[in-house]
Formats: C-alpha cells, sequence, structure tokens
C-alpha cells in the first residue's frame, strides 16, 4: 500500500450536506461548492467518512473527487478568490461596506445582529486600499459603492471620508464613479442630502428599509424615538424641502405619511 488518501491531501468537503432518502437505505448528499447531487449506498458513505484512511488509489476516490465530495484545496480560499474576481467582473469594482452595524432600529423581522461601534481609522485605510488594488487588478472603469449597515447614516463622517477617497482614485483611473445607500430613512436631513450628494450617492438609488407589508412596528418606533430627535413629521417636511431628492424622497414621505 503506498500513500493514503489523507497523505496526498485529500479530505471530505466542507460543502457536503447529507439527507437520507425516505424509503432507501441510501443517502442523498449534495455538494454545495459544485453543484452536484447523487445517491450513495451505506458502504460509499462509510468509505466517504473513511476517505484519509483509504489508500490513494482506491476507486472509489474518482468518483468522490468527481463530484466534489472530497478536495485536495482550500475550498474557504478559493471561494474568497473567486467573489474578488466577481468583484471586479464586467469593466466594474462593486463594494458593499458597512461604515457601523448598529443601528437606531430595532426591528423584529431583521435578521443582523445589530452591534455597536463604527468603523475604525485603520480599517478605513484597508478598504481603501483594497479598492485600489482591486481596480488596479481588473483595470476597471466603473466603481460602485453600496453603503450598508446596520444603519450607514449613524456614522456619516466615514462616509464622506471614504467617499473622498474613492472619488479620488476613480479619477486618477480615469474611471467613473457611483454610490448608493440602504436606510431606514429616519436620520436624513438637508445636512445629510447636502453630504450624499458630495459623496455621489444617487438619489435614486437610495433605498429606504420600511418593514414589509408598510408596517412599521411599535418595536422599531419605540427604539427610534429613544435614538433621535427627528420626528416623523419634521422628517417628511424635511424630505420634501431636500433638493435633489427626486423620487425617493417624495415616495419616503408617503410612506412616512402612512405610518404615522
Amino acid at each position: 500500500m503506498g500513500r493514503t488518501a489523507g497523505e496526498a491531501g485529500w479530505r471530505v468537503s466542507r460543502y457536503n450536506l447529507a439527507v437520507k432518502i425516505p424509503e432507501s437505505d441510501k443517502v442523498a448528499v449534495a455538494n454545495l461548492f459544485r453543484g452536484t447531487c447523487g445517491a450513495y449506498t451505506p458502504l460509499e458513505m462509510y468509505l466517504l467518512d473513511e476517505i484519509e484512511s483509504l489508500d490513494e488509489n482506491h476507486p472509489m476516490l474518482n468518483r468522490f473527487k468527481e463530484r466534489g465530495l472530497i478536495v485536495n484545496f482550500d475550498e474557504r480560499a478559493a471561494l474568497e478568490a473567486k467573489a474578488r474576481m466577481a468583484c471586479g467582473e464586467g469593466g466594474s469594482v462593486g463594494l458593499t461596506i458597512c461604515p457601523t452595524m448598529g443601528c437606531n432600529f430595532d426591528c423584529p423581522y431583521c435578521f443582523e445582529n445589530h452591534r455597536p461601534g463604527r468603523m475604525t481609522k485603520e480599517t478605513q485605510d484597508d478598504v481603501a486600499a483594497l479598492a485600489e488594488r482591486m481596480m488596479k487588478a481588473s483595470a476597471a472603469k466603473n466603481q460602485h459603492v453600496t453603503w450598508f449597515g446596520g444603519e450607514p447614516l449613524l456614522m456619516p463622517d466615514v462616509i464622506e471620508a471614504l467617499s473622498g477617497r474613492f472619488m479620488a482614485l476613480a479619477e486618477e483611473r480615469a474611471a467613473e464613479y457611483n454610490a448608493s445607500i440602504i436606510t431606514n430613512g429616519f436620520l436624513f436631513t438637508q445636512e445629510i442630502a447636502d453630504m450624499l450628494g458630495r459623496c455621489k450617492a444617487c438619489t435614486r438609488a437610495i433605498r429606504s428599509r420600511f418593514s414589509p407589508c408598510g408596517i412599521w412596528s411599535r418595536r422599531c418606533r419605540r427604539k427610534a424615538a429613544t435614538k433621535s430627535p427627528i420626528t416623523p413629521p419634521r422628517w417628511r417636511k424635511t424630505a420634501r424641502r431636500t433638493n435633489g431628492t427626486g423620487r425617493w424622497a417624495r415616495s419616503a414621505a408617503r410612506s412616512w405619511t402612512k405610518l404615522t
């Protein structure tokens, strides 16, 4: 016997998902990395579990390899590399950035774990450096940033600081720059509108996150009321008089009218 499969670098994929097939002794195994699926007998499942101790020339290795059930590379690193490449496909670099994971709302349907805090200066430097590397590597002629969170408008200074660096990078590389923001809109003021204008956050791309079916829960109301002095009527008035807010301001104002 030569080397084992484990000594040759083979191991079970971390992205296998196994489910017993009803009224059968077989097990369905899907590999989420490769997008394959097949039915396996109890013996095959045993061999898969013991893969690292099998001889590297065992005939079952080829079947497992073909379907991605066993691998000899770092799948996480491969996915990260693929994601980086996707960010620069089509001549465009796209980044989604969270200045904070904190939020002034506490909506019961939200899937995020809101933690207080803000993006540090060191992290901002890292993000700007990443954007530069991606622009150079892809030779992209368009850069798009989506501001996300948490509630990104809790940290307008981070948005403005990073936006200045991104716009300078785009200008240096003769590329177009544009941005959008996903916000609950509660902190929207004339000053915020002016800042987003300077940061080229297209107002038509500003998406306001209200709860499903137009219902703003009491829980959201309670937390918002304790976090900001801006009342819904004042916010509605601000949105209506803000220059350049276009459709978003009008639809957001209508939403606030319905919700209050």
